[in-house]
């Protein structure tokens, strides 16, 4: 799925969502006779803040990243003055770079406090190989997805939650050194993601909040790359990414 796609769905998911229950709010208040106690407004509003029913939460923040490569391309075969001779390539790297990373959540809650669901992830980080130096490097970026299934926990009555998600991932890998552009996709592999945050409610369904959250990956790359047009491996190449950043989010539930 692509960034531009998961914006579309979570902003048009949430204006929708928005619209209607800012417009069954404005329905109820008009309906609402001024006679009502004060004692039945305060259990009308406590018990539409309660954590009941479909919960969706779209979430987009600045990110950190840190990626460690442990690389084993193969054999090489090169010819000398006597004859040809054998290497390999193997060693590590490692990445570091600011990005943007998408979240969506969607789930059922099985009570005030309880959240069961799945998230959508999406970060992409910018940045340079560490084995990298000088002006023959530019920018890679490092593109994750995951899908996951996991829970919300909220602590009540202050609104704070905490979230675990865990599930499968994959990276896609866009790199260029020494005038060679490089592009490379991963195995499925595993992430887990946590957070933790505070939401206020704006109205009787529609919260906003603020969060922190890390994300973990782990990923074999053993498939072909491309570099300039040309295909080179197979090789093994695991990647271990590990992403923590600070988030607003959109709640209906």
């Amino acid at each position: 799925m692509g960034v531009k796609k998961l914006v579309f769905l979570i902003f048009t998911v949430f204006f929708v969502f928005s619209s209607l229950s800012a417009y069954e709010f404005s329905h109820e208040s008009d309906e609402k006779s001024s006679g009502e106690s004060e004692s039945s407004m305060e259990s009308l509003n406590i018990k539409s803040h309660n954590h009941n029913g479909l919960f969706i939460r779209g979430k987009i923040g600045g990110t950190f990243a840190y990626f460690k490569s442990i690389y084993d391309d193969g054999p090489t075969y090169d010819e000398d003055d006597y004859g040809y001779y054998y290497s390999s390539s193997q060693g590590d790297s490692s990445l570091k770079g600011g990005g943007l990373m998408l979240t969506l959540d969607i789930g059922w809650s099985l009570g005030e406090s309880f959240i069961l669901g799945g998230e959508i992830i999406r970060s992409e980080t910018f940045g340079s190989y560490s084995d990298c130096k000088g002006e023959d490097c530019s920018e890679s970026s490092f593109v994750l997805e995951g899908l996951a299934l996991g829970f919300n926990y909220y602590f009540l009555p202050s609104n704070s939650y905490f979230a675990m998600y865990a599930g499968i991932s994959r990276f896609k890998v866009e790199a260029e050194a020494y005038d060679i552009t490089y592009s490379m996709n991963s195995d499925l592999g595993f992430l887990v993601s946590l957070s933790y945050g505070k939401e206020w409610w704006v109205t009787d369904n529609i919260g906003v909040g603020v969060s922190g959250q890390f994300t973990y990956s782990f990923n074999k790359m053993s498939n072909y790359y491309e570099a300039d047009g040309y295909d080179f491996g197979p090789f093994d190449r695991f990647m271990n990414s590990m992403i923590t950043g600070l988030f607003l989010s959109v709640t209906y539930n």
